[in-house]
């Protein structure tokens, strides 16, 4: 199966409720855990770190039990973002003012011909009509298609963190978040800001395996094969679009890396989600934790 382009590799949750989809240097693939949730110690405290998938079937549930067991076990959880507030009314104005244009350019202007006229062929297949999308960055215009796809498939939003955050306020768990909701939706509503032509096209050229891509990628990280994470939410991006990668997951890994180090002085447990595709790679959070001295090992139950 081909590499599904950045689109397919962005799927985030703000983008998710939206309307929107989000999402090798290290040789990880030995390093396969029984699912996408690390325990992370230092000294005598101790986090746990699960990986995510922003958007599931219900046939995917329940979950694996190594996600209950973390949460059972926290303190408090951490979101990328505080999703209450990424689901008010004013987050989502400042997300569509921010996934459109506003500088005279459209989707037409930014695109050769050819991949505009392909681009609504494929559009029209959902009943969208030729021109409605042309305020729209490249990026939100080709997801908001995706996402309509993925619905068709059964996945929609209530992934991971959706399924977390309402135990967690059921539960009374304190909740944080490692960056701000203004940060995430500009950074998702920009990329491919200088290569929209090559990443619609790569989106078009892709989107008829979106299927099978999915199907690939939630085994992967219901597995924790972080190889196979890698190889399905990584490695095309990092090669053909190496900007966008540095600022979706190696900027973003160093930032959160420091609050997570904060996080280990302290007596409470913390259970950190983050998007499985943050994992992998020198510069994903497991080794850049390593390289901090802490201890980082899949959760097995059995060591309970």
């Amino acid at each position: 199966m081909k590499q599904i382009n950045p689109q397919f590799r962005t799927f985030r949750l703000g983008m998710a409720v939206s309307g929107m989809l989000i999402f090798s240097l290290m040789q990880l693939r030995a390093a396969q855990a029984d699912t996408s949730v690390w325990e992370v110690s230092n000294g005598e405290t101790r986090l746990y770190l699960g990986g995510t998938i922003h958007a599931l079937r219900q046939s995917d549930y329940p979950l694996p039990e190594e996600f209950d067991h973390a949460y059972a076990a926290a303190d408090e959880i951490y979101f990328e973002v505080d999703i209450n507030e990424a689901l008010n009314p004013a987050s989502q104005a400042a997300f569509l003012q921010n996934s459109s244009y506003s500088d005279g350019r459209s989707l037409h202007s930014v695109l050769s011909e050819e991949v505009y006229t392909d681009f609504y062929r494929l559009a029209g297949r959902f009943g969208i009509p030729a021109g409605a999308l042309d305020n729209l960055k490249p990026s939100p215009a080709t997801t908001a298609v995706l996402f309509i796809e993925l619905g068709n498939l059964g996945f929609g939003p209530q992934g991971v963190e959706m399924h977390f955050l309402e135990r967690a306020s059921a539960d009374g768990l304190r909740q944080g978040a490692l960056e701000s909701v203004e940060f995430q939706t500009n950074l998702l509503a920009g990329l491919g800001e200088g290569n929209e032509d090559a990443m619609v096209a790569d989106f078009l050229e892709q989107f008829e395996e979106i299927e099978d891509y999915m199907n690939e990628a939630v085994n992967a990280w219901r597995e924790g094969d972080v190889g196979r994470i890698d190889e399905f939410l990584l490695a095309d991006m990092a090669e053909q679009f190496p900007a966008d990668y540095q600022a979706m997951f190696t900027q973003r890994n160093r930032n959160w890396l420091s609050q997570i180090m904060v996080m280990l002085e302290d007596a409470d447990t913390e259970f950190v989600l983050v998007g499985v595709g943050h994992m992998p790679r020198e510069d994903g959070l497991l080794q850049l934790l390593r390289q901090e001295g802490a201890t980082v090992r899949p959760l097995v139950l059995q060591d309970c």
